[in-house]
């Protein structure tokens, strides 16, 4: 279970980390020129420089099911409480989102500095030859974000195979184990039931999925470079 929950917080979280950050990496080169657009980038970026754990606890309070602000505003609307933590079905997909809102910054950073890399040259033939939103994409902006977007995969892979912080600040892999992910069991058997063995063991179940993926992501890359 533990495993299978990881997994898919790990899919979901890159996947929607790539496609944010690519929408917003595209709309701040777009707004280039436009006055306090460098401060609304800084607002953006603002999320990955606090420390996880921090994310966790204010979104406990935001996400609070009598006292959070956004079951507040929901309720004002009419649409009622929603038990963000408390729901087995949701948990998980609520862990996800605070883990996207934090780290989709970083993705739209590292897409921002390989769009920023395309030479004008090209993107004034792209111009001139008619070239679709869509070919511009797949021929031009892809060869160039795709070494810095697999190193960001890369690293936001490491990171959520690890991930414990903001589960633990918010839902301490509760309701029952809706959002035990593999750090979290390591540590509570490790050191809430004391089968020190089951945690290492767990630690080196991370430590070869990791091993795995980053020769896969490796080996991608080499073969890129290489062609």
């Amino acid at each position: 279970t533990s495993i299978s929950q990881t997994m898919r917080l790990t899919f979901v979280s890159i996947v929607l980390e790539l496609i944010l950050g690519y929408m917003l990496a595209k709309f701040f080169i777009n707004a280039k020129g436009i006055p306090g657009i460098n401060v609304v980038r800084t607002i953006f970026i603002l999320p990955m420089m606090i420390a996880p754990l921090v994310i966790g606890l204010m979104y406990m309070y935001v996400l609070n099911t009598n006292l959070g602000i956004v079951n507040y505003v929901l309720e004002q609307m009419g649409i009622g409480q929603i038990s963000w933590f408390g729901n087995p079905d949701l948990a998980l997909y609520t862990v996800i989102f605070i883990n996207v809102w934090q780290w989709t910054p970083f993705m739209m950073i590292l897409i921002i500095a390989g769009l920023n890399s395309i030479p004008e040259s090209l993107v004034e033939v792209a111009k001139l030859e008619g070239a679709t939103w869509w070919q511009k994409f797949i021929n031009l902006e892809i060869p160039f974000i795709s070494h810095v977007v697999a190193i960001g995969i890369f690293m936001r892979v490491m990171e959520n195979l690890k991930m414990f912080d903001v589960v633990y600040a918010t839902t301490n892999g509760g309701p029952g184990n809706a959002t035990e992910v593999l750090s979290l069991l390591a540590y509570r058997q490790s050191f809430l039931y004391y089968q020190t063995g089951y945690g290492a063991a767990v630690g080196i179940l991370i430590l070869i999925m990791s091993t795995i993926l980053v020769n896969v992501l490796f080996k991608i890359i080499w073969k890129k470079e290489t062609v």
